[in-house]
């Protein structure tokens, strides 16, 4: 480990200072022969340019081209014979075009339908909001519980609706 950290330290050519150490050849090239990365010390990568492409090719025969099958499969959401149908990945069907909103994208159209949309806004809503405006009973004082377990006792009581804003009030005001 601790070798790996001094080669790094070191990456410049101790005697040629435009030559730099490329990780995956285990030797010195020129600086030219480096793609630019901002990122790292000396502003280029830490392999060269014909070993990147020999990574990036040895991985494509390992994995395949994934990107291209990913962005292949996007097509495949039209309908095969009726050119106005698309798929909705929320509902799992084909659905009209007029039923998704417009966007940026290839078939310039989203990839769920306005219904689900509408459905996924709602759930975050109901997840997320909600959740957070519900008073948490375990921080409340018990006078505070109370109230909130007998609604029309604290309305008869103070004349006031019983709101989580008002019982705090009143609970600040009497010291409870």
């Amino acid at each position: 480990m601790a070798g790996r950290i001094k080669r790094k330290a070191d990456r410049k050519h101790p005697e040629k200072p435009d030559f730099f150490w490329c990780s995956y050849h285990q030797d010195y090239h020129h600086v030219s022969e480096f793609a630019k990365n901002r990122s790292n010390k000396h502003g280029i990568m830490s392999i060269c340019r014909e070993a990147n492409k020999i990574s990036h090719n040895n991985s494509v025969e390992k994995h395949g081209d994934y990107h291209k099958k990913a962005t292949t499969k996007r097509f495949d959401r039209r309908h095969p014979t009726d050119p106005n149908l698309f798929w909705c990945g929320h509902h799992q069907r084909f659905e009209p075009r007029a039923d998704f909103y417009a966007k940026d994208t290839k078939l310039g159209i989203s990839s769920i339908c306005k219904v689900a949309t509408a459905e996924r806004k709602a759930q975050w809503y109901k997840d997320n909001i909600i959740k957070q405006t519900e008073p948490v009973k375990e921080k409340l004082s018990a006078w505070c519980k109370r109230m909130m377990d007998n609604p029309h006792y604290f309305q008869g009581a103070f004349h006031k609706p019983p709101t989580m804003e008002n019982i705090k009030k009143q609970a600040k005001i009497y010291g409870m």
